[in-house]
């Protein structure tokens, strides 16, 4: 749970299957999640006060993803818009393409990636009314005939909105860790919205509608993302610390020897009288430490 500032109006989470991904936070202040290669994740806004509607914009590696949107209380990110208003496609890390010597793409500057929320004040702005005519109330108008033929939901016409996301790159160099991580697209998929409106129904409509005001942030929350290698690298991750080794992916432990080997290492080392130790009590703190 990621905060600006301890005064923070706002919490920003990484989510994956339901839970935040691992946190780890610098004497500086800033905030790094684990990141696995092919996990997808969403991206869960909170706000302090859930009586004020607030605007919230997300940019990932720089780039806007999205429109600005006002939430009131909890907002969630489910991943790149992909076409209808209930289509998504996922947020998901992956090991970044090596581009070749002379190819352009977005380079990347860093091993780390980085997650951003800015959040805005709001205003409220009168809706504008839209006119229907006799023919079009009744189908019997051609503008209503036109969009029939495209297929829309009770004849009208979906509105698509496709996300443009570039993925960053690497060069097919020595330099550039091989524990390098990007974001990029995943799987399409759908998010209910709710039951579709019946035909001939009229919902009721707002006088006024809630508007972000982008000359008014609030405040921003940045959250760095890196791989395993890369956080111990920076000596963010220290297998010597016990509170540390939860950290550790599963994945990890499955195929590397030398961690298992590590982790063993400092259960014996901290605990409170090693003779003592056997191997049951051994495999107990084991999967204790290491156990999500």
């Amino acid at each position: 749970m990621v905060k600006a500032s301890p005064d923070s109006k706002f919490q920003v989470e990484v989510m994956h299957l339901g839970s935040p991904l691992p946190e780890l936070m610098t004497a500086s202040g800033e905030c790094y999640v684990l990141a696995e290669k092919e996990t997808s994740f969403i991206i869960r806004v909170t706000a302090k006060n859930p009586s004020i509607v607030y605007g919230a914009c997300l940019t990932l590696d720089g780039q806007k993803v999205g429109f600005p949107r006002t939430f009131r209380g909890r907002c969630l990110f489910f991943g790149f818009r992909a076409g209808g208003p209930e289509s998504y496609r996922e947020f998901k890390f992956v090991m970044p393409e090596l581009r070749e010597e002379g190819e352009i793409g977005r380079k990347m500057e860093s091993l780390r990636g980085c997650i951003q929320v800015d959040f805005y004040e709001t205003f409220q702005k009168k809706r504008t009314p839209i006119f229907k005519s006799k023919k079009f109330q009744d189908g019997r108008g051609r503008f209503r005939q036109q969009q029939q033929q495209r297929g829309g939901e009770n004849g009208g016409q979906q509105r698509e909105i496709i996300d443009q996301f570039e993925a960053r790159t690497r060069d097919n160099c020595k330099k550039e860790s091989i524990h390098a991580i990007a974001i990029s697209q995943g799987k399409e998929f759908t998010v209910p919205r709710g039951e579709p409106k019946k035909r001939g129904e009229e919902r009721p409509q707002k006088e006024v509608v809630d508007k972000v005001d982008l000359n008014k942030l609030i405040e921003s929350v940045k959250i760095y993302y890196a791989e395993f290698f890369t956080l111990q690298m920076r000596g963010l991750i220290n297998l010597n610390n016990i509170d540390h080794l939860k950290i550790t992916p599963i994945s990890l432990l499955r195929r590397n020897k030398f961690i298992v080997k590590k982790i063993l290492k400092t259960i014996i080392t901290v605990y409170d009288d090693p003779m003592d130790l056997t191997v049951k009590k051994l495999l107990a703190n084991f999967q204790k430490y290491t156990l999500k």
